[in-house]
């Protein structure tokens, strides 16, 4: 009886979008303590139900756990999954669906990858453990022949001082990695590849190469915000 027409649906809402934007990790680990949550992206072109990230789960300090505990969210956490059953060992695979109890994995680093289809309401969660964050490009000479270590500081904070020339990208690695996984998890520009210096750059993963001028740098990850920063200083 009014214009424009207006419609009320009595119930509990929910997000059932066929291609939610993101997915988030909601849980107690980190600085979030089921809080603001980090979010998985969908980057890959030939399918809509991956999403993947890196995610760095660790321990708070003030925390007694003894594993992360967290759930798949939808955007602003407005519809949540999970399953409790879990791979032993690294990757940990969960399928999901509903909501169950909490999920549990052991704090630490990880590539997360979530292959959800939001018609049936399913979807299987696998973490891989990282082992190392590295530099690799125009680094100390080595022209993209060398992977460079970033130390971890804690707090998903990773850094070291490298000489640059030119392009590079920081790239993880799992135990035992081999040639054919080498470039399998990497973050890199999302979509300017120049660095300002002294400035934070949010990452995309699998982005394109970050670009600097000749010089050295402290390199700064941050791997404790959703997009993951640099942050190059001259020395």
């Amino acid at each position: 009886s009014t214009t424009p027409i207006t419609l009320s649906i009595d119930g509990k809402v929910a997000d059932i979008s066929p291609a939610p934007e993101l997915l988030e990790i909601t849980g107690s680990f980190a600085h979030y303590v089921w809080g603001n949550s980090p979010y998985l992206t969908n980057v890959d072109g030939g399918n809509p139900n991956l999403y993947e990230g890196i995610l760095d789960m660790y321990k708070p300090a003030e925390s007694t756990a003894e594993s992360a505990e967290f759930k798949i969210t939808y955007k602003n956490q407005t519809a949540w999954f999970s399953t409790p059953t879990a791979s032993t060992a690294s990757p940990y695979v969960f399928n999901i669906e509903g909501n169950g109890d909490n999920m549990k994995i052991p704090f630490g680093l990880y590539y997360w990858n979530v292959e959800w289809n939001p018609i049936e309401g399913k979807g299987v969660a696998t973490a891989t453990e990282m082992v190392s964050v590295n530099l690799i490009g125009m680094v100390e000479g080595t022209e993209w022949s060398q992977d460079f270590a970033l130390a971890s500081n804690g707090a998903g904070l990773y850094s070291g001082e490298y000489a640059i020339n030119g392009e590079f990208k920081v790239r993880f690695h799992e135990a035992d990695f081999t040639d054919e996984t080498a470039w399998k998890y990497s973050i890199g520009n999302a979509g300017t590849a120049d660095v300002t210096v002294g400035e934070a750059t949010a990452c995309r993963w699998n982005g394109g190469n970050f670009k600097v001028a000749e010089g050295k740098y402290l390199v700064e990850v941050n791997l404790a915000v959703t997009p993951a920063t640099i942050t190059l200083t001259a020395k």
